[in-house]
């Protein structure tokens, strides 16, 4: 018996093949796993933000602040065998907070993280309870912030650590959800079932946690008119366009007064 020592040719390199028709009953080919959404003209950053508004961000609702003041990174003293617990020195004292904003009570943006709120995509609904003080506090009186232009940004997938300017929003209502409630209760269990606390789920720390405070349900409405993307806005100029367009002229004149000083 001969044995073959050529190199190996595949059929579909050798003289005289004819490829073979697809046959009606061989199924489709497999899509890709990997399905990606467009990316949009710009992606913002958290940084981005505060340059454009000012205002550091601060969970979803972000209102006027000022920045933590900056800290330097302590100078790591080298070893010393000789150091005790008593000689050693004392760690700088952390820097004060920074002084509470004149508009502290107006919103300037929202940022939606990935798999927050499980009540957005279908009801455009916000929970949350940080921050829920200075809601209701301004819905139980001037009402500065509900009913104004708010632009919102949400966390696009596939790129973390960047936000995607989904438009601009107002609020059309506010409800209070009381600690220990019922409804407070069956929204956690929902955000549960939506895996918004990971696949752990939350500790029973933070189950009490959460049930103890008071939160509220926020209805956003996307408004059809014509605003400048954030992008369009010059840098450090996006707070004074929040009140220009919210028509806050009183805000809009304390701002004036806190640049002139």
């Amino acid at each position: 018996m001969s044995v073959t020592t050529g190199k190996y040719i595949p059929p579909s390199r050798r003289a005289g093949y004819v490829p073979t028709l697809p046959s009606k009953d061989t199924p489709p080919p497999r899509p890709s796993r990997i399905s990606r959404d467009p990316l949009p003209d710009h992606l913002y950053s958290l940084t981005d933000l505060y340059r454009i508004f000012n205002h550091p961000q601060d969970s979803t609702f972000t209102f006027f602040s000022f920045p933590a003041p900056f800290t330097s990174r302590r100078f790591k003293e080298p070893y010393d065998p000789t150091r005790t617990p008593y000689n050693t020195p004392l760690p700088p004292s952390p820097p004060p907070p920074p002084p509470p904003h004149p508009l502290g009570h107006l919103l300037s943006y929202l940022v939606l993280f990935q798999n927050a709120h499980p009540s957005w995509n279908d009801d455009n609904q916000l929970w949350t309870h940080s921050n829920a003080d200075k809601l209701i506090e301004d819905h139980e009186k001037d009402k500065k912030n509900m009913g104004r232009p708010l632009p919102v940004f949400k966390s696009f997938k596939g790129r973390p650590g960047e936000l995607e300017f989904i438009g601009w929003w107002k609020i059309e209502w506010l409800e209070v959800v009381r600690p220990y409630s019922e409804e407070l209760k069956r929204m956690m269990e929902f955000k549960e079932q939506a895996r918004c606390f990971g696949r752990n789920g939350r500790t029973q720390f933070a189950w009490a946690s959460s049930l103890s405070d008071t939160w509220v349900k926020v209805k956003l409405v996307q408004l059809t008119d014509q605003y400048k993307e954030p992008y369009q806005v010059d840098k450090g100029e996006g707070e004074k366009y929040v009140l220009e367009i919210g028509n806050l002229k009183e805000e809009l004149d304390v701002l004036h007064g806190m640049r002139e000083e």
